[in-house]
């Protein structure tokens, strides 16, 4: 068989996207990261993220075998002696949570897809519970009226801090959902990202976390990271407190770096430009992907057009000069 860490087995079918268990992976320290989807189908008989299983959990294991385990488990897990949940858990409580990164500083950030009213970036702390299947972004994700796939976001009650869950540090809404704080008028359904750019890179956009939405127009938004990290994420609702949310303005610059083609703030126009020109159909979906370059820089990729693009202004001074 391939040599593998770990399995983790489906318990149910279920063919939609998100609820592909294993969706992203990074190391730190020697620790392995493993973020993980719910299982969905209700998700997997109603735990959500807090079951005593892998589903809608981040996870750390150190990839060294012991004995007859291809892995060992930090001894500074939080859930280590907790029968309710697996030892290899991190933090808990997620639908889907969607690129894993850490800053310089080493803190862990993660985006966490919503399902209908809100899209969440986390920073995650050890033991933490994060609300999903009972929260969604800073709403109660109420089911009464159809179960998990319609879920109407409601306002957290008074009493909300009794629960002890950590809620996000900069969300953007859904339309036709419960609004997060973001720009309204944009629709929004998926969020991809995100992604930082340092602040010692000498760029234009130093300091900013980048994320978007992934399946259609693709609008793109920022936060800044000092703002992400002093978030309100615990505590009474009414103290609650995200980082605020800013939309990208898209320059597309021909490949010469000076000749301005488009500005617009929907990525998947950059998309079907880009499509036409090779001879593709018209893209619906922009499909978005963020990530840095080898010097820190921001880039935005498409599995619609097949292109990797790079941000200009996120290169340090000295190099987009030159470009």
């Amino acid at each position: 068989r391939v040599p593998s860490l770990f399995r983790i087995s489906m318990p149910t079918f279920d063919d939609d996207a998100y609820t592909n268990p294993i969706k992203q992976i990074t190391m730190r320290d020697g620790h392995l990261y493993v973020s993980m989807g719910d299982g969905y189908t209700e998700d997997v008989d109603n735990d959500g993220g807090r079951g005593n299983d892998a589903f809608g959990k981040i996870l750390r294991v150190t990839p060294e075998g012991v004995g007859d385990f291809d892995y060992s488990i930090p001894q500074s897990n939080p859930f280590r002696d907790d029968e309710s949940y697996p030892d290899e858990a991190f933090a808990v409580g997620f639908r889907n949570p969607h690129h894993l990164f850490f800053t310089d500083d080493g803190d862990l950030i993660c985006a966490d897809t919503g399902r209908d009213n809100a899209e969440e970036i986390n920073v995650i702390l050890s033991g933490k519970d994060y609300g999903w299947n009972e929260r969604e972004g800073p709403f109660v994700h109420d089911t009464s009226g159809g179960g998990l796939i319609h879920g109407v976001g409601l306002d957290l009650p008074d009493d909300d801090a009794d629960y002890g869950y950590t809620y996000p540090a900069a969300v953007f809404g859904h339309e036709g959902g419960k609004k997060g704080a973001a720009y309204q008028e944009v629709v929004s359904q998926s969020i991809a990202g995100g992604c930082p750019l340092s602040s010692t890179l000498n760029s234009d956009l130093d300091g900013r976390v980048f994320y978007g939405d992934f399946p259609e127009r693709g609008p793109i938004f920022y936060s800044y990271l000092d703002d992400i990290l002093n978030a309100v994420t615990e505590g009474d609702p009414a103290d609650l407190e995200q980082a605020p949310t800013y939309l990208a303005t898209l320059d597309y610059y021909d490949t010469d770096g000076t000749t301005l083609i488009m500005s617009t703030i929907h990525f998947r126009d950059i998309v079907a430009y880009e499509a036409e020109i090779k001879g593709l159909s018209e893209p619906t979906r922009n499909d978005m992907r963020f990530g840095n370059g080898p010097n820190g820089e921001l880039l935005v990729s498409s599995k619609r057009d097949g292109n990797i693009y790079t941000v200009l202004n996120s290169h340090p001074n000295s190099q987009a000069a030159s470009r």
